[in-house]
């Protein structure tokens, strides 16, 4: 059971010519960062989507806040909007920052309202990391 010194190099230089010819884009070394950066992409992706449905039903919430206080009527909350804009503009320096300061922590407490009930969404996008 010995083997032939000639069938012994054949083998050798076949597989190290194998070894060696594979192209670089099929690289094993390259494949996972390629995929990762792709796994980063769609999270990145999905994050901003996520963020952008949030920052619109924000934006939903103050807009119904606005017509609630107008009675539910488009009129109703121009006049209420044209006023609050009159004394916004009327006021002092502290007063508009203490208007500012409550507008947004309004926004603040509606964006974190509604990203408390759309957890599950990004809890799904952040299990993509992994």
């Amino acid at each position: 059971m010995t083997i032939a010194p000639a069938q012994a190099s054949l083998d050798l230089e076949g597989s190290f010519d194998r070894a060696h010819t594979r192209p670089a884009a099929t690289c094993d070394v390259r494949r996972p960062a390629r995929e990762l950066g792709g796994a980063a992409l769609a999270v990145a992706l999905r994050l901003s989507g996520w963020l952008t449905v949030n920052a619109l039903v924000t934006l939903g919430c103050l807009t119904l806040l606005f017509l609630a206080i107008g009675g539910f009527s488009v009129s109703g909350a121009m006049v209420q909007l044209a006023n609050l804009s009159t004394r916004y503009v009327a006021a002092d320096a502290a007063r508009q920052t203490e208007f500012n300061t409550i507008l947004l922590v309004g926004c603040t407490l509606f964006f974190c309202g509604t990203a408390f009930f759309r957890r599950a969404p990004l809890a799904r996008a952040l299990e993509e990391i992994k």
